[in-house]
């Protein structure tokens, strides 16, 4: 959570040190929600708090995204490797994800061969590449043995369209993706939701 401009100070004439600066505390906390948004159906017929945020779970949630995060490249003996398609920059490559630019494009930085993980939606040949060979298909990556040191190669493809359906407390939730990105979702009519809805 980071705006909290929201939560609206609780009366504390006792001092309890849980109802003390409570949207201070309550900033960069974790929801439980549905996947599709804050609210999940039916919440406001149960007798369960409508919106949950847990400031027990940040370090967890926090430490799995930076792992994540530290998993998007990587460089080895083998080489450099671009195991996830999102804008990240080292010391040995840059990378530009599709889906903030026209196309996936690297720098590689340093010397030493360069490995793209394709994802599983992009058949083996549906991509072009500009600014180096055309690379070799090995084990669900792109490898370039002699990529050019300091000049972008480009990866130009479609990132495909398609559906699929979600099962969350035994609902049937409907989802559409642009590649590996959330487009639209169902959200059955609820407020504060992540994605358009889907239609």
């Amino acid at each position: 959570m980071r705006d909290v401009s929201f939560i609206v100070e609780p009366d504390n004439p006792e001092g309890v040190d849980g109802k003390r600066e409570v949207a201070h505390r309550l900033r960069g906390g974790f929801g439980f929600p549905a996947p599709y948004g804050h609210e999940p159906l039916g919440i406001w017929q149960s007798n369960k708090p409508r919106i949950g945020f847990n400031i027990d779970i940040v370090g967890g949630s926090v430490g799995s995204l930076a792992a994540a995060h530290k998993a998007v490249v990587r460089s080895d003996g083998a080489g450099h490797w671009v195991d996830m398609l999102f804008d990240c920059e080292t010391d040995a490559l840059a990378v530009q994800s599709p889906y903030t630019h026209p196309r996936l494009a690297v720098k590689v930085k340093q010397p030493g061969a360069l490995h793209v993980r394709l994802p599983p939606w992009l058949g083996g040949e549906r991509f072009n590449v500009e600014g180096a060979e055309h690379p070799v298909l090995r084990d669900g990556y792109a490898v370039i043995e002699n990529p050019p040191v300091g000049r972008w190669i480009g990866f130009a493809f479609d990132l495909p369209i398609h559906e699929t359906t979600l099962t969350w407390r035994d609902s049937a939730i409907c989802a559409r993706l642009r590649g590996d990105e959330v487009v639209a979702m169902d959200n059955f009519g609820t407020d504060l939701t992540f994605f358009s809805p889907f239609d």
